[in-house]
This record gives structure tokens, sequence and C-alpha cells, in this order.
């Protein structure tokens, strides 16, 4: 995908007339055309095609979609696995939000923790609205992790519960949430 902005972005727009960028996710091509209405045909060519690209590519995945897309049933089996009745960071009940790099289902407000963490760190996607993300695959890995109490071991490994130490090196949990 990509976009189209009018002008060079540049201070010195007014030295470089009838420039148009076009924005993907990778780079930024800055283009001049030799007039006004050059310009406007090339800006409005590059909106349509993209439109016509991404409607394409709608309707072609629209099957896709449907098939790929976990029905409610899968959902519900998360939902019912070990210790995912609970926030894995902070055991609000009923967790509707997971983190998806991290195999773990989670509350509203660890969920924006989450998600203030960036992408980088943790990929949030609620259980309810975020139907497209949950492919077969991504619910095979959940399955296969075992439920937040699984995860936990992995990712808490270290931490105690009841907030003394053990005779390692191991922390005191705290919640995510709480740090922010």
């Amino acid at each position: 995908t990509c976009t189209v902005k009018i002008g060079s972005g540049s201070p010195k727009e007014t030295q470089r007339p009838f420039c148009f960028r076009i924005i993907s996710p990778t780079q930024t091509l800055t283009l001049q055309a030799e007039g006004e209405r050059e310009r406007s045909q090339w800006v409005d060519a590059v909106q349509g095609m993209v439109a016509e690209l991404l409607n394409a590519r709608a309707s072609a995945t629209a099957a896709e979609d449907a098939n790929s897309a976990a029905t409610a049933k899968e959902i519900d089996q998360l939902r019912k696995m070990s210790g995912n009745n609970r926030c894995a960071d902070c055991g609000a009940p009923n967790p509707d939000w997971a983190a998806l790099n991290l195999g773990i289902l989670m509350c509203q407000h660890c969920a924006g923790a989450h998600r203030f963490l960036g992408v980088q760190h943790s990929k949030v996607r609620s259980l309810d609205l975020d139907i497209k993300s949950w492919s077969p695959d991504i619910i095979a890995m959940f399955v296969g992790l075992g439920g937040n109490t699984a995860a936990n071991r992995i990712w808490e490994a270290n931490l105690v519960q009841d907030g003394t130490e053990d005779a390692g090196d191991a922390a005191v949990k705290v919640p995510m949430t709480s740090l922010m």
C-alpha cells in the first residue's frame, strides 16, 4: 500500500514546483511534473491504481479470509485453556486480548501497556475484534503453548508469586501495568 501527497515535503518547495510524493512503507519517492495539470493526472492515476489494487486484493482474499479466520468455537477453546481465564500479567478475570508473539491472553488494561511497548515487543490483538488475526496457525501456536499457566512458566520462570525471592536470582513479580 502507498499514499500520494502533493508537494515535495521540503522547505524548498517553491524552488521545485509541481512535486508530489509517493509514500510506501519502505520508501518515499519525490517526483516532479512539468505543470499543475500533469501533476494532477499523475496523482489521480497513482491513487486510482492503489484503490484498484486494494479492491482487487480485498475481493480475492474474501474467500480466503472466510476460510482462514478463526471461528468463535476456536476462540472459545483458547479461553478454556489452563490459566486463560485470568490475565497473564495482572490476574484480572476473563481476558479478551492477546499478545500474539508471546502466546498469552490478557485484560484490556494490560493490553494497553503491551501496545505501549511497541510491536517489536508485543503484538496485541483482540479475541473478539481482530477476527482476521486469528488464523489456524496462530490458534495452533496458542494451543501448543498450553495457555497462560504454561506461558508464564516460561516468561516468568525466575519470578515468584508471593513476593519473596527464591534461592537463585529470582525477582519479585510485578504486573507490567503497575510499571506504566
